[in-house]
């Protein structure tokens, strides 16, 4: 048995219950006493623990004969026997101490080392990580330009698209059950009465926009005096409101008002869309998350009322909260590759049509992905010329297009390109231009005023000399056409003057 301090055999050998190891019983008691601890384990030992082992008379003679063979070798003079003996049992039980330490200190310098190194491997991999972030933060920056950090845009989720389907189906329930008979027979157009005339920059122009407010819609025209800063909205000769110390950027390029006329959205030379307040006189900017040209504004009176839905000319399509800072992307670019230039929305207010110069795309923004339709220059819309101008009427199925040289009238019940009236020669025509309800189109030649009226029987336009008309001006910029709560009334601008003229 050998003592687990000196690595002798041991002499008076006891055990300890904690390591279950050997000791000579002088090193073991001399450690205890010092550190009150198992030489192995560390842990708590008490000298009432170790345990004494006998031994047989052949292994008292070997132990005896060890220990005598190496004293006899190394000392010489028999009574310093006893003193050596301590000494020695003191070296070894040193020796085993400083043992101990060397490799408690070996073992705390290798994971000072490891945890060194792991240092040094999170910190370059910190470092990587942050490089990387800002990196991304750099991406993101130049990607969002001037969007501040606390706008929202996300793509539209399902819950929205339901929120537009619901809306959509209320709102047509609402316009059956609230049908009124049209009634309206066209007037004979021998003679005009000048009802107003207002005063305008040169730079100032007239822009419409369908009102679905009722069951059924009309269509309003709007202009500002940039100089007086007032906003005129017109739905005919006897309804105009009239809205003063509009401050808004005379940069403006498209202007229109949300349902209850209390907004006011235009957008500027910048690409930005902004929506001024009639009620505080303030104004936000509605993010769009690109800087794209903006090529159609509306706001829907029953379907999303609290967005302004927005097209710019890449065919992305967004519908931003008026009251907060949220916007849902409903498409982020047209599957055309050409730039957009028209888009009109129909009184559903789900069914979105976007025309470029050869293709025309037919969406549905509660099923944007799927529900897509194409009408393509050549192959359902039929000539060469480039296509010029779009319009969702207010029937609910009829959708003008308009060419460089011709107007046509497509049926959207039926087949991709199934025509209800035209296509029209237009190319000779100053100014074509079709009602909101599809029933009456308006064509001026040699400054004479003719309106047509669409025959669906025969599916055709007719019209007859007591709807023609000499226009009070020769010489003008814009004219909008108003068939409002069965009246007909019209608008000119001519350089910096705006006259409505109501047919008697």
């Amino acid at each position: 048995m050998f003592c687990a301090i000196s690595g002798k055999p041991a002499k008076f050998p006891v055990l300890s219950p904690k390591s279950k190891s050997i000791f000579e019983k002088a090193l073991i008691e001399q450690y205890v006493e010092q550190s009150g601890k198992d030489p192995i384990t560390n842990e708590p030992l008490k000298l009432s623990e170790l345990v004494e082992i006998s031994q047989t008379p052949q292994q008292t003679s070997l132990v005896n004969a060890v220990n005598a063979s190496t004293l006899n070798t190394n000392y010489s003079i028999p009574n310093l026997l006893s003193t050596l003996q301590n000494e020695w049992d003191a070296i070894m039980l040193e020796n085993f101490q400083l043992r101990k330490q060397l490799d408690a200190f070996t073992k705390q310098l290798s994971i000072a080392y490891y945890e060194r190194d792991s240092a040094k491997l999170i910190a370059a991999k910190t470092l990587k990580e942050k490089d990387e972030l800002a990196n991304e933060i750099n991406k993101l920056t130049k990607l969002m330009g001037t969007i501040d950090e606390e706008k929202i845009i996300i793509q539209i989720n399902d819950d929205f698209k339901e929120k537009l389907k619901q809306e959509s189906k209320s709102y047509l329930e609402f316009t059956q059950l609230n049908k009124i008979q049209d009634k309206y027979k066209l007037p004979s157009l021998t003679k005009t009465e000048l009802s107003k005339t207002w005063d305008i920059t040169i730079n100032d122009k007239i822009y419409t926009k369908i009102d679905t407010n009722s069951s059924k819609p009309i269509e309003k025209t709007l202009f500002l005096n940039d100089d007086t800063k007032t906003l005129t909205i017109v739905s005919d000769s006897q309804i105009v409101k009239t809205i003063h110390d509009v401050i808004i950027d005379s940069d403006y390029q498209l202007l229109s008002t949300n349902y209850t006329d209390d907004w006011l959205f235009y957008t500027t030379s910048i690409n930005e869309i902004v929506a001024y307040s009639f009620n505080d006189k303030t104004s936000k900017k509605i993010k769009t998350g690109g800087n794209e040209e903006i090529i159609f504004i509306n706001n829907h009176s029953h379907v999303a009322n609290d967005y302004l839905l927005w097209v710019d000319n890449q065919g992305k399509i967004g519908l931003s909260s008026i009251s907060e800072d949220i916007t849902y992307i409903v498409q982020n670019s047209s599957q055309n590759s050409d730039k957009c230039i028209s888009a009109s929305l129909q009184k559903d207010g789900l069914l979105l049509a976007i025309a470029s110069f050869d293709i025309i795309e037919i969406i549905n923004l509660s099923n944007p992905i799927v529900e897509v339709e194409f009408f393509k220059l050549g192959t359902h819309i039929p000539g060469t010329s480039p296509i010029t101008f779009i319009q969702m009427c207010t029937n609910g199925y009829s959708m003008e297009v308009q060419t460089t040289t011709d107007l046509m009238v497509f049926d959207l019940r039926k087949e991709i390109g199934t025509l209800l009236s035209g296509p029209i020669d237009i190319a000779r025509s100053k100014f074509s231009i079709l009602d909101v309800s599809g029933k009456y189109l308006t064509m001026i030649n040699d400054n004479k005023l003719q309106i047509f009226t669409y025959k669906k029987a025969k599916k055709t336009w007719i019209a007859d000399d007591t709807h023609v008309i000499e226009l009070p001006q020769s010489q003008f910029d814009d004219l909008k056409i108003l068939l409002n709560n069965s009246e007909l009334s019209f608008l000119i601008k001519s350089g910096t003057l705006v006259s409505l003229y109501r047919a008697l």
